[in-house]
């Protein structure tokens, strides 16, 4: 399962999430269970080392001991060339590669989420199309 990244704990570009946000509560909870999973994988343990040096907000949610995998929810997007979406997201794990999950997206029918999502897909078929076209 790849780790969270650092950068959900330290913006450059904007405010710091709060300590209690559901995202970096859900993503601290999530690296824990990582974490559990497999206490001696390297790279998990160099992102919790790293982040318990340079957030005290994550070095608070890391002290909760809250452990979960991701679970059907909401999450708001918003994308510079379709707004904001609020999309579902499932996870799935994937038996033949224990450890990894599938993470779908999708929006409710007939919203304007789905009118957004829908137009996402047609922008990046577009490009693709383009950019095979001049190779």
């Amino acid at each position: 399962m790849p780790c969270p990244s650092p950068r959900e704990f330290r913006r450059t570009r904007s405010a710091p999430l709060p300590a209690a946000s559901p995202l970096a509560c859900r993503t601290v909870a999530g690296l824990r269970m990582a974490h559990g999973e497999d206490p001696t994988e390297p790279r998990i343990n160099e992102v919790v080392d790293m982040m318990l040096a340079r957030s005290p907000d994550f070095a608070r949610l890391w002290e909760r001991h809250e452990a979960r995998r991701k679970r059907m929810e909401s999450k708001r997007f918003r994308h510079p060339e379709v707004g904001e979406m609020t999309l579902w997201m499932n996870a799935f794990d994937v038996k033949s590669s224990p450890g990894q999950e599938l993470i779908v997206y999708h929006a409710e029918p007939a919203t304007q989420s789905a009118d957004a999502l829908r137009l996402l897909g047609t922008l990046a078929a577009t490009r693709r199309t383009a950019e095979e076209s001049r190779s």
